[in-house]
């Protein structure tokens, strides 16, 4: 099986924006759920969300293009652009390719473009904002800002989008299509999603509290997490440095509602056949990068608690938000925490509801992550993340 390892990672989340100020954020706890700014919420929804830190957009994008870009695009770009830096990466640009897990992109862009097209009856659209209506606007808007000309597509797996994009990237590049790749997730928050989970009632006004008894919901989060990913040879050839090595995945598929998520056994199912393609034990696995978002909490435990008893469990939900492409952060602290030897906590954990090895402090990673993914309708995606020493 070809070595695949990732070598850089851009990261816009909650806890911070790049890869080392999201990491001292994550192993802190983060910095906590901030009230919606943007847009006006609904009578009685929940007013908070995870957001990206303010920061100053044209250290990467020139002011011109910023006109014409959605804050997914921006965040796109950004990612992008940290990751490549922190990777070195300078290959040729066809030979890069850029795989994107997509959360609900363009929604906002999309739900604007019609109204003023419904309101103006057709008279008045706005021509700088129809780019950006199509969920694979924010891929495209990478490739432009980066001059990346290699193999580009979006997917869209619900809450394994960030997840399903990595492993694309790595089946690309075991195929020899790429010799890198800028893979992940992206998620916007969005005034139609957030009313729609407080509808269905997924949503908790207080704090995202995975795996603990008072967890009443999820919360929704933007962010952009893009790992750089190349075969281990390649990387060795230029001297990069391997933060992580991709050693295996797992899916697997299951009847399910379209807004519910599949039994604990498929989850299971999906961490087993990742440790098998990985060649990993069970009990070499220090640490299980859960999907636990405070409403699959139940799920994800009993999963755990089949394929992985032994091991020490947190979710970067607490800290981070939830979001249908939050696979892609969940990503970068996976591989923070091999490269950094070190897992991080479970944020706003006060009273846990299930018998795991729940992290409540970061402790030493001795052994592999699993890097889990789930989402309604019946998907999961488990991913195996390791040290290439």
């Amino acid at each position: 099986m070809t070595r695949i390892v990732a070598t850089g990672a851009g990261v816009l989340a909650s806890p911070g924006v790049g890869r080392e100020e999201f990491w001292r954020g994550i192993l802190a706890g983060g910095r906590g759920p901030s009230k919606v700014a943007g847009w006006t919420l609904r009578p009685g929804a929940p007013e908070l969300v995870f957001q990206v830190p303010e920061f100053d957009t044209k250290t990467w994008i020139a002011p011109a293009a910023i006109r014409r870009l959605d804050r997914t695009g921006i965040f796109a770009i950004v990612a992008a652009k940290l990751a490549l830096a922190d990777a070195r990466l300078d290959l040729p640009l066809h030979r890069v390719a850029i795989v994107v897990g997509a959360g609900g992109c363009g929604v906002t862009t999309t739900t604007g473009f019609h109204r003023r097209l419904v309101e103006t009856a057709g008279t008045d659209p706005n021509p700088m904002a129809f780019p950006n209506t199509v969920p694979n606007a924010a891929a495209g808007q990478l490739a432009i800002a980066t001059g990346i000309t290699g193999f580009n597509t979006t997917l869209v797996q619900t809450g394994a989008s960030g997840e399903e994009a990595l492993v694309l990237a790595a089946d690309l590049l075991a195929q020899g299509r790429c010799d890198a790749a800028v893979a992940g997730g992206i998620d916007e928050l969005s005034s139609m999603m957030h009313h729609a989970l407080h509808r269905l009632g997924g949503l908790s006004r207080t704090a995202c509290r995975p795996f603990d008894r008072a967890a009443d919901g999820t919360m929704l989060a933007e962010d952009a997490g893009l790992i750089v990913l190349e075969r281990l040879g390649d990387a060795k050839k230029r001297g990069a440095r391997a933060l992580a090595e991709l050693a295996g995945y797992g899916r697997a598929s299951s009847p399910a509602r379209p807004l519910a998520y599949g039994p604990a056994a498929a989850a299971a199912s999906a961490i087993e056949s990742a440790l098998a393609r990985a060649g990993v034990a069970a009990s070499d696995v220090a640490w299980v990068n859960s999907a636990a978002n405070g409403v699959s909490d139940a799920r994800c435990a009993a999963a755990i608690r089949a394929a992985l008893p032994r091991a020490a469990v947190s979710s970067v939900a607490g800290s981070c938000g939830e979001g249908l492409a939050i696979g892609g952060v969940r990503a970068a602290a996976s591989v923070c925490a091999v490269a950094e030897a070190t897992i991080p906590p479970v944020a706003n954990l006060r009273e846990p509801a299930f018998e795991l090895d729940l992290v409540r402090e970061a402790r030493p990673l001795k052994g592999a992550v699993v890097q889990h993914g789930a989402g309604t309708g019946g998907v999961d995606l488990a991913i195996v993340w390791r040290s290439h020493a």
